[in-house]
């Protein structure tokens, strides 16, 4: 194992180093007695029974250690955060005792004051002992060079002799020598932003250090270590997100759950913060969140930079940190002398702070545990609302919400506190500015609330505008009722004769609560109601000679028509509404009125126009920075690509437009696009992922109470199901579903569940029911203005026809539904007509012309990508070929499409299979037409 082993001897388990003049075994000096082996092994812990969310970063570090002749790892990270753990946990993974054998060494180096103490250290932790006549460092250096086989020296907390030694360059200097020894691999753990020393050490778990736990693997740790059967997700997912998933404190709060509920728990958290996070007498950094923070705080104070003290208490109030800090703190910060470059450096190299994509941030128990010991001054919290004030102020109205959401957390305490603290105009301006950003609705509502608290006039007219503003953003949640209690609290106010009111202002307000109640009611689909609400605004604005107001009520009235398929009326009264908006110089209404004309397009199958008009108002849209507006015009045209057909455009508009939504954080549009995106994957025959969309987007519908959307979704899961043969299943979920849509006075879904119904009565060959309800459905179609609909339950009729051999009104009704599709652009329509025809020619035995049809449906699906289609008129022409006794034409006709989806055609390539075996039979005499009949649907 050594060279010269005669230099060495064992002695009571422990390694000698004999003097080379004698040659004789000496007794082992008298070392130090302040680091012996039996302290090394009690300050070295057992690695922890639970260990969550950490297998990639070991896996990282096993594969860097055991693949490589030698590494040297450093954790880095704030204190708390689990790197004693990894490093445990690595040293035990059986790759690596593989390598090192019984050579892996644990060093707890916080016992280790400087460089002598930690090569003491090395050498208890080695097993090895000095004799006389030898120093420690040649007692290490000669074992060094003796080995022979690798090994693994694990030193843990190693800001302690880094930090605390007057010398630092001595212990620099030892732990670079290490490093120099060829078979020696590293593992170090540090409170710091980066390794010790000049050299370059591979940092775990990125360049920001050791990150907290997900909040998946910090519930999974909470739940082994309390040994809780079940919590209340929502309450817990709150505690651990508090505690920002820092592990000492999951340990400390999971041994306080044994005892307490949850509910106790986070009771105790608002009132106790970090002094909550201990565990029985809290004597060391392993059972203390205060302690372990102590202990990162005397690094910084002893660091030759104390005044990076005064950046505290704006650090540890901010919950976003401070975004591009080079930029951003030195307008956050008071005192004026402060080094604030040199100041953060010491904070990260304390391991107090940390940088994450240019944002210095603090874990939430060191932030709540600082602001204890340097709390935020009066002279802070200004300085901080100035800063904030600007920026909302520079970036209104509700623009650059990539730069706000960044601080939206910090925006919202500074907010709350001032405007608990001051009644002035600024702080009140700002909250308004910040409630533009439909994203932070929810947290806009609760400053609002804090706001409603003060009283700011004696006519109640910044609190009537206040409760205005928050109706607008419940409204935008989705929470009507409490929306409608708000209007109504204004409504009593403006009742009350005590209260000095301005007439006019009074009228206005007055025609703003009735069209706030329209709008309502209109979601809430009672359009009757609305409708008398809204149009009774209109007057009421007109009264008041608020042209603007009156051009809402008109746009909102279109709505309705256009919900209620009354496109005609729709269309006269958003065309004078975008009149009254251009004359007010109000683009975004006009806009607005721009998309719904086209959206009324789009519906009555008018592409070309609508995608002209969608585009236009998108360009208005992005005019005005109205990004709202620019995700409804992306989802629109998505939806145009889904009804022609165009699958892959349509995903990406819709997939573009969902995203949008859901940064503005608008959760109906971004459930409308979810849908669509099922939708078109129940079109492609992707079951089980529409599925998904499908259900996905009929819970978001519920959860914001919009019935129209859930009807939808129901419909198409009923579609799912017919198409997977499952018929019962179908006809009940549709039926839900015409309930529902019925509910909402939504005559286009009640006809289409009709015309759904029906078709799935005309596969199961109920003939007679499925006659009546695709007559009924048709007579909807057509009295609703939807020519698409009334065509499809023609081409059904026609179709019902041909399978019962009523051949010539059949071909009078696929004529009839191929005319309007054409006349629609639905060329998937055509295709499926034109196909009917063609089998019903082939069965009649009127082949020649049978070809000429099913060819061109043939070319005609493969133009729309409708497999399914083009593999049906495939096997119908082999089947004429067959009969005409022209087997080579047959073989040609039946080979599908080589980019056919064969799992997704199994039954189309199945029915081509026995064709193919019809072709091998003896040539039939007679020409009497085939029984077969195809399903088309």
């Amino acid at each position: 194992m050594f060279h010269h082993a005669h230099h060495f001897s064992i002695h009571g388990g422990q390694f000698i180093f004999n003097s080379g003049s004698s040659g004789l075994h000496e007794p082992p000096l008298s070392q130090n007695a302040t680091i012996t082996y039996e302290k090394i092994k009690f300050a070295t812990p057992a690695a922890p029974t639970v260990f969550t969310g950490r297998d990639g970063l070991v896996a990282e570090a096993v594969q860097e250690l055991s693949q490589t002749k030698q590494a040297h790892l450093a954790i880095l990270g704030v204190g708390g955060i689990g790197k004693t753990a990894l490093a445990l946990y690595i040293m035990k993974h059986e790759a690596i005792r593989d390598k090192f054998r019984d050579r892996s060494y644990f060093v707890p180096c916080e016992i280790c004051s400087d460089a002598s103490s930690l090569l003491q250290g090395i050498l208890q932790a080695l097993k090895l002992i000095v004799t006389e006549g030898h120093d420690p460092y040649e007692t290490l250096e000669r074992y060094l060079e003796l080995s022979q086989d690798p090994m693994l020296l694990v030193l843990d907390n190693f800001e302690t002799p880094w930090n605390t030694s007057g010398n630092q360059i001595a212990v620099q200097n030892l732990i670079e020598w290490i490093w120099d020894q060829e078979l020696v691999s590293i593992v170090l753990t540090m409170r710091a932003a980066d390794g010790p020393g000049s050299r370059k050490w591979y940092k775990l778990g990125g360049h920001s250090g050791l990150p907290t736990l997900d909040l998946d693997a910090a519930k999974q740790a909470f739940m082994l270590l309390s040994n809780s059967q079940s919590e209340n997700v929502a309450k817990l997912d709150w505690l651990l997100e508090e505690v920002d998933c820092m592990p000492l404190a999951i340990l400390l709060i999971a041994q306080l759950k044994r005892q307490l509920s949850i509910d106790t728990l986070i009771k105790k958290w608002k009132q106790q913060k970090t002094r909550m996070l201990k565990s029985g007498a809290a004597s060391s950094r392993h059972t203390s969140v205060a302690i372990s923070i102590d202990i990162s705080l005397q690094i910084l104070q002893a660091s030759s930079n104390e005044e990076c003290i005064g950046i505290l208490p704006i650090l540890s109030f901010l919950p976003n940190g401070v975004p591009l800090w080079q930029e951003t703190l030195k307008h956050l910060i008071v005192e004026p002398d402060i080094d604030l470059e040199v100041s953060v450096i010491s904070l990260l190299e304390s391991a107090l702070a940390y940088q994450e994509n240019e944002c210095l941030k603090m874990l939430s128990p060191i932030r709540e545990y600082l602001q204890s010991k340097y709390p935020t001054q009066e002279d802070h919290l200004n300085q901080m609302g100035k800063y904030y004030v600007k920026l909302l102020r520079d970036h209104s109205p509700g623009q650059g919400q990539d730069i706000i959401e960044i601080h939206s957390s910090n925006i919202t305490k500074v907010l709350e506190t001032l405007l608990q603290m001051s009644t002035r105009r600024e702080y009140l301006d700002c909250l308004y500015d910040f409630a533009e950003y439909g994203k932070f609705s929810s947290i806009s509502v609760e400053l609002i609330d804090i706001a409603l608290a003060q009283k700011w006039d004696e006519s109640y007219e910044e609190e009537i505008k206040l409760r205005f503003e928050k109706e607008r953003r419940l409204s935008w949640m989705g929470y009507q009722e409490r929306a409608i209690a708000e209007i109504e609290t204004i409504q009593a106010r403006l009742k009350d004769g005590n209260i000095p009111q301005i007439e006019e202002s009074r009228v206005t307000k007055i025609a703003m609560c009735l069209k706030c109640l329209g709008d309502i009611f209109r979601m809430q689909n009672n359009y009757p109601e609305a409708k008398l609400l809204l149009t009774e605004a209109k007057t009421q604005f007109e009264k008041a000679g608020e042209q603007f107001g009156a051009a809402q009520c008109i746009q909102r009235l279109g709505d309705i028509f256009i919900i209620q398929n009354n496109y005609p009326e729709a269309e006269l009264l958003l065309t004078e509404a975008k009149t009254q908006f251009e004359n007010a110089g109000k683009p975004l209404g006009a806009a607005q009125c721009i998309q719904r004309l086209g959206d009324i397009c789009r519906m009555q199958n008018n592409y070309l126009k609508a995608k002209l008009l969608l585009t236009e108002a998108k360009s208005q849209y992005e005019k005005v920075g109205h990004q709202l507006g620019v995700a409804q015009c992306n989802q629109f045209l998505g939806d145009i690509c889904r009804m022609q057909n165009n699958y892959p455009e349509a995903k990406f508009l819709l997939t573009e437009a969902k995203n949008q939504f859901e940064k503005l954080g608008y959760p109906l549009g971004a459930a409308q696009c979810t849908r669509r995106l099922g939708d078109i994957c129940r079109m492609q025959s992707n079951y089980s992922e529409a599925k998904l969309l499908l259900t996905e987007a009929k819970t978001q519908f519920q959860k914001v109470g919009y019935q129209l959307g859930d009807a939808q979704c129901i419909r198409s899961l009923g579609d799912i199901c017919k198409m997977q043969n499952n018929h019962s299943e179908a006809k009940l979920l549709v039926t839900e579903a015409k309930t529902q849509f019925q509910k909402v006075g939504h005559q286009l879904g009640v006809a289409q569940c009709n015309q759904f119904l029906g078709d799935s009565c005309r596969m199961q060959s109920n003939f007679f029911e499925a006659k009546l309800l695709l007559t009924e459905a048709k007579n909807q179609f057509q009295k609703l203005g939807y020519p698409l609909g009334d065509a499809q339950c023609i081409r059904s009729l026609g179709d019902i026809c041909r399978m019962q051999s009523n051949y010539h009104e059949a071909k009078l009704l696929l004529t009839e539904a191929k005319t309007q599709f054409e006349q629609v652009g639905e060329q998937l329509g055509v295709a499926q007509c034109i196909q009917c025809l063609g089998d019903i020619c082939r069965m009649q035995g009127e082949y020649p012309e049978a070809k000429l049809l099913l060819t061109e449906a043939k070319t005609q699906f493969d133009k729309v990508g409708h497999q399914l289609g083009a593999a049906q008129c495939a096997e119908s022409l082999g089947d004429i070929f067959g009969r005409q006794g022209n087997s080579g034409d047959a073989q040609v006709a039946v080979v599908p499409n080589h980019n056919f989806n064969v799992g997704r055609l199994r039954k189309a390539i199945g029915s081509l299979g026995k064709a193919t075996k019809r072709l091998m039979r003896p040539k039939r005499t007679s020409k009497m037409p085939s029984n077969s009949i195809l399903n088309h649907s």
